[in-house]
């Protein structure tokens, strides 16, 4: 005779139609420590992994030195043309940042499970966005904007200013570099710059689009990856020119096509070296 059928014998069957509740409440309290178990030695798994796949991720593609050419510095006798590193537009440590993070409680606290803060955070920075474009608020056909500049005018910006601001908050918040980057590339409707993730198997490549939220997306399986280019995914990148973040800047041109459009769309604009 088991515990609970010797318990029959001496309570009524109301009573024991409590203790067969807190049965059940045990049983259930018992799969969520097991299932919690579960999830805890997975992520002790995967936190073992990740310098792993830093260095794997850091390393896949070639590194290059790429410059932006479009911005000037005016003197009295010249207009001067800038050579800056792409690098230098994820500013992940300006305070203005920092304060945005801080003020609308944006901190990621767990580096490993992830994917529903970067979800929040991507959905904050493209609230209230409205896309404008380089000719019509700077009179100039391409003006990359740092974070501050983009927060400075209420997020009234184009694909690559959106996509510093929002790598730059990713990392800012706490995301390790190498699990978010800025894309720049050809898509079905031309060049485009956008922001890919590394979602938190580490393996996959999710496309937060820099001009377009998913405001209906809370799920990160229901984003599109970066193999959904062209077939789900209208304004993914087909063909990849270079990438880069605060850490590093990357490109391959795989094919001789890609590296025409990359000329074709950006002459005097990039330098890659």
């Amino acid at each position: 005779m088991n515990l609970f059928s010797f318990l029959r014998k001496y309570f009524k069957d109301e009573e024991f139609k409590w203790l067969n509740i807190e049965k059940e409440a045990y049983k259930i309290r018992l799969e969520d420590i097991q299932c919690l178990y579960s999830e805890l030695k997975n992520l002790k798994e995967l936190k073992k992994e990740l310098p792993i796949k830093e260095e794997y991720w850091n390393n896949k593609h070639t590194k290059k030195d790429i410059f932006y050419l479009g911005r000037s510095l005016k003197t009295k006798t010249s207009d001067n043309m800038l050579t800056c590193d792409v690098k230098n537009f994820i500013t992940p440590n300006d305070s203005l940042i920092q304060k945005e993070i801080k003020d609308n409680d944006l901190t990621i606290i767990n580096k490993v499970n992830s994917d529903d803060e970067v979800i929040k955070i991507y959905h904050h920075c493209r609230t209230g966005a409205k896309y404008m474009f380089d000719s019509n608020q700077f009179g100039k056909s391409e003006l990359w904007l740092f974070p501050f500049e983009t927060l400075y005018l209420n997020k009234q910006c184009d694909c690559e200013d959106m996509s510093h601001y929002i790598v730059s908050m990713l990392i800012g918040a706490g995301l390790p570099s190498f699990r978010v980057r800025v894309v720049c590339g050809d898509t079905n409707f031309g060049g485009h710059s956008t922001v890919y993730y590394l979602a938190d198997d580490l393996k996959t490549w999710i496309h937060m689009n820099s001009t377009g939220s998913y405001d209906d997306e809370w799920d990160i399986n229901n984003f599109p990856t970066n193999r959904d280019a062209g077939i789900s995914d209208g304004i993914g990148i087909k063909d990849v020119w270079f990438s880069f973040n605060d850490k590093f800047s990357w490109s391959d041109f795989e094919k001789a096509s890609t590296e025409s459009d990359f000329n074709n769309q950006l002459k005097n604009k990039i330098k890659i070296e």
